[in-house]
């Protein structure tokens, strides 16, 4: 498997820790397998959509959050729910201030 296979593997034993569940705990809520889960934390497999609506569902997350990749800083996450709701015009004035502050003069 790939980069992307092993940093989602890395996320869901991450999010899996953070909420101090075992794997058999997890693949219980999950309706799967202990062995699966071990398989994907270890980026050995890959789950389906399924698959991964029934991690999101059993660890109460949003299946964006298995998809960070390590070391990135999560602001395009942050930016994203902090828009949500916003007008369209709001949403438009948002867009114009990111192109502004990404053509300004770096420090």
């Amino acid at each position: 498997m790939g980069e992307l296979a092993n940093s989602f593997g890395a996320q869901l034993k991450a999010a899996r820790l953070a909420r101090k569940l075992t794997q058999a705990e997890l693949a219980d809520a999950a309706s799967m397998s202990e062995e699966w889960i071990r398989r994907i934390e270890r980026g050995e497999a890959s789950p389906r959509f399924d698959g991964i609506e029934a991690l999101c569902a059993a660890l109460n997350i949003r299946p964006a959050e298995l998809f960070q990749i390590p070391g990135e800083n999560g602001f395009g996450q942050q930016l994203t729910e902090k828009a949500k709701g916003l007008s369209e015009a709001e949403m438009r004035w948002l867009l114009e201030l990111v192109d502004h502050v990404r053509q300004r003069p770096a420090d």
